[in-house]
């Protein structure tokens, strides 16, 4: 059944997954080739250890399944296996590897981690050169499906790496029996918790080309002011492949990936070309022809998305469509909530999101806060809608959740003692549920206080 699924539903859609070890293929995907019970004569590979198919003799140059074999097309997502992203997996002993360079989109300390079942192996260069790649983290075997850990084992050290450059990368992985995966995630500059890592950050790895061809072309980008654009380009080369991005014909200082993030666009650039000189370092460049961005004007006025107190008896919190002047989003007067509360004080959560210090709502029901005078982000700035209204609802038995970080060992008492406990905490939320969410923190307590009211009179 797993081999039935593999072959008529996972393969014609990996993406640019599957690479022959002596095929070339396309800059801006990723490459991996699959070892054991795949198509036909393939055998299976016993053990849940990467070491057992470092020792296989088809591997690494003889796959079971490689991409020229499936005429898959490039890989969207996240550097991960198998596509569509499953922990469920499929297929039994067998192993995989993927291979090719990453890079990254500001200089900075990056740190790697791996999930996976069953062994995940992740191998990093300090450059572009395979010779240089050493083992810097890894899943020792079966332990489906946690998140990242950041343990010494499951996680690197922090690497330094600078924008611009190609880090060569391999993921090796074995899979015994039952679910099969693995996934690599990262931290760095603006990406405090770990993350995985977008596919648009790999490249795959080309063992022979000749002249670069561009492959997949930057694409006409259409989108309205202040929203994100993303250009993309995929070129067969032979690496370490360079890349210099264009605007009008002029190079975009620091543009050089194999992608171009315009983090908002401006109605100056409207009409803008943009293409990339792309090529190996050591050879001749090809340039890909200009595509247009077409930047339309932001004429809608911002609404609320949301309002709700989240149990708190002395705060709101506001969400916006849509970015908002800071000014506007800070200033109390223009809040104002039914049956006399008051907004005494308001604080940015982020771009779009405000929380609101009230009076005490004291009563259980229905509530509405209306709003005046908050304009939009737009070059030309859009104003709310005059008395805009939303009713929120303010329940009693409230869950208060608080959190005191940096507390060490593994027993209450370690809370009990610390002297933040329990009058002095760090985070305090007031969850819909009697919980903490998996895999939240590290080195943390909490305390949880509310009230319990039965539905029925009864045993509970």
């Amino acid at each position: 059944m797993r081999e039935q699924l593999l072959s008529g539903w996972i393969l014609p859609i990996l993406g640019v997954i599957l690479l022959s070890g002596q095929q070339s293929t396309h800059a801006g995907g990723v490459g991996i080739n699959l070892y054991g019970s795949f198509g036909p004569g393939g055998e299976a590979i016993p053990g849940e250890n990467v070491s057992e198919l470092l020792s296989h003799p088809s591997f690494p140059a003889d796959p079971s399944v490689t991409s020229a074999q499936q005429g898959v097309s490039r890989l969207q997502g996240f550097l991960q296996f198998p596509v569509p992203f499953d922990e469920a997996g499929i297929a039994d002993e067998y192993g995989s590897m993927a291979h090719g360079f990453l890079e990254v989109a500001q200089d900075g300390e990056y740190q790697f981690f791996v999930r996976g079942d069953n062994g995940v192996r992740l191998e990093l260069s300090t450059d572009s050169n395979p010779a240089n790649a050493e083992t810097v983290a890894r899943v020792p075997g079966a332990e489906c499906c946690g998140p990242f850990v950041d343990d010494g084992i499951r996680s690197s050290e922090p690497i330094s790496l600078s924008r611009g450059d190609q880090f060569y990368f391999r993921v090796i992985h074995k899979e015994a029996t039952g679910g099969d995966f693995w996934q690599v995630g990262w931290t760095g500059p603006g990406m405090p918790e770990p993350e995985p890592i977008p596919i648009r950050f790999a490249q795959a790895f080309v063992e022979q080309s000749g002249d670069p061809i561009i492959t997949s072309a930057p694409q006409p980008k259409e989108v309205t002011e202040r929203e994100e654009v993303i250009f993309t380009v995929s070129v067969d080369a032979l690496p370490p492949v360079e890349y210099q991005w264009l605007e009008n014909g002029q190079p975009i200082d620091g543009a050089n990936n194999s992608f171009l993030v315009i983090e908002s666009a401006s109605l100056n650039q409207d009409q803008s070309t943009f293409s990339v000189e792309v090529g190996p370092s050591d050879a001749d460049k090809v340039t890909s022809d200009p595509v247009t961005l077409t930047v339309n004007r932001d004429t809608e006025s911002p609404t609320i998305s949301s309002v709700a107190t989240q149990g708190n008896p002395q705060g709101v919190r506001v969400v916006f469509s849509e970015p908002v002047q800071e000014s506007d989003a800070l200033d109390p007067s223009n809040y104002s909530i039914s049956d006399g509360i008051t907004v005494e004080r308001v604080s940015k959560v982020d771009e779009r999101t405000v929380q609101l210090g009230t009076s005490t709502i004291g009563n259980e029901g229905v509530f509405s806060l209306t709003v005046n005078n908050v304009r939009d982000r737009a070059d030309e700035p859009n104003t709310i809608a005059e008395g805009t209204k939303v009713e929120f609802l303010q329940t009693h038995g409230v869950i208060t959740r608080r959190v005191f970080t940096d507390i060490g060992g593994g027993d209450l008492e370690s809370l009990r003692s610390a002297e933040k406990f329990p009058g002095d905490p760090d985070l305090v939320t007031y969850p819909g549920l009697m919980e903490t969410p998996p895999g939240f923190a590290d080195n943390y307590g909490v305390q949880i206080v509310g009230t319990v009211t039965a539905p029925e009179t009864g045993e509970y």
